[in-house]
């Protein structure tokens, strides 16, 4: 009898370790996550325009490029859609990439104790949206009409995978830089560290939404353009009163979830689990300051358009 106990003990304890062993590396070899990588997916691209502005960073293995048009198009008392592409390259982290979210404000340029109208521009939509299945491809044009020329531009894309959308919950709420400044250090996680605005900037900024882009099939998009529209009537205001151009300011998120295998205790009992650690990294930008750096190469200056076209199709999946 005690030689068939101490056999079942021997035995419960060689089934304990085998499935903590088991258990070990099983964890181990899931803890090893590729980061998620942005493919290419611009498929085709036609532009006419006689300036474009932009920026672009590097955060380690990160890259982000912000390229927008300027200067602003608008009609009066019309809503004229207007774009901001950006496109990430190299997303690298210390596990798998979580979310992309970019967050969107608006100022006025050399206005910085005159808060800016509300409703000026707003976030309308992106392009890609919803879920991209590899399949879909997504065509997109913007045509402005002036009294002299025009000036046109059309992509189309095809995201390996992915999914965007947007929100506009809190459009129109006044913030500072500090305030801005501020919501970095609320979002950074881990060894992650924030990419405040510059020093020199001053004024009240005009939130306009964030985009959140998620990966499917291990791939996010790599290119996605924010659509954004100006209010005719403001805009042709701001240009009555005075040189007065638009700063956007942008806030490029980067989430990662990591995943730690450790000793875990259930009632004593020892066991391998796994923690899920999350990192942040924060890219920063402003655009439309003309600083005199590489890229960033023009104002957002208000400029009226005679007639404008804007067409969004999407073929397959």
């Amino acid at each position: 009898m005690m030689r068939m106990k101490k056999a079942t003990s021997m035995l419960a304890v060689l089934v304990i370790l085998t499935a903590l062993i088991g258990g070990f590396y099983a964890a181990y070899a899931g803890s090893s996550i590729r980061p998620t990588i942005a493919p290419f997916d611009v498929i085709r691209e036609y532009e006419i325009s006689p300036a474009f502005g932009w920026e672009e960073k590097y955060l380690n293995d990160t890259h982000v490029q912000a390229i927008y048009d300027c200067p602003l198009e608008y009609a009066p008392g019309k809503s004229v859609p207007n774009f901001i592409l950006f496109s990430f390259s190299h997303v690298e982290g210390p596990g798998a990439l979580k979310d992309i979210r970019i967050y969107l404000w608006y100022s006025l340029l050399n206005v910085s104790d005159q808060a800016p109208p509300s409703r000026m521009l707003a976030l309308e939509g992106t392009v890609p949206y919803g879920k991209a299945t590899g399949e879909k491809v997504f065509e997109v044009s913007f045509t402005y009409r002036f009294k002299r020329g025009l000036r046109g531009y059309e992509y189309a894309l095809n995201p390996a995978g992915g999914a965007v959308e947007f929100s506009t919950s809190g459009a129109g709420r006044l913030w500072t830089v500090e305030d801005i400044n501020s919501f970095q250090d609320s979002l950074i996680k881990g060894s992650g560290t924030p990419d405040y605005l510059p020093d020199n900037v001053t004024g009240k900024f005009r939130y306009l939404g964030v985009i959140t882009i998620r990966p499917q099939n291990g791939t996010i998009p790599q290119t996605v353009l924010a659509v954004l529209s100006t209010n005719g009537t403001l805009m042709e205001d701001l240009q009555k009163n005075g040189d007065t151009g638009v700063l956007i300011a942008a806030l490029v998120v980067f989430n990662y979830r990591g995943r730690e295998v450790g000793w875990k205790s259930w009632h004593g009992i020892p066991y391998v689990g796994i923690r899920h650690p999350e990192t942040t990294k924060v890219i920063s930008f402003l655009l439309g300051d003309n600083a005199e750096t590489i890229g960033d190469d023009c104002f957002l200056y208000p400029f009226p358009v005679v007639d404008f076209d804007y067409r969004l199709n999407f073929s397959g999946g």
